[in-house]
């Protein structure tokens, strides 16, 4: 599985604003951290793989596989 998301994480601005945004403009939205996909991967059952930022860019890939 791959989640291509904006991750929440301190050297991230263009998260942190996304984040902002998520929270102003709806009622329970928010930027996730890769820490949290990892967690909700492992409780579907799924092995994390990894992170993978995208250069240039302020969204990050979230890779999970089965064990």
């Amino acid at each position: 599985m791959a989640v291509h998301d904006f991750l929440a994480a301190g050297d991230n601005p263009g998260a942190a604003m996304f984040s902002v945004v998520m929270l102003v403009w709806t009622r329970e939205g928010e930027a996730y951290s890769g820490d949290d996909y990892r967690a909700w991967f492992v409780e579907a059952g799924l092995k994390p793989l990894g992170v993978h930022p995208n250069p240039g860019m302020p969204t990050s890939l979230v890779i999970a596989g089965k064990p």
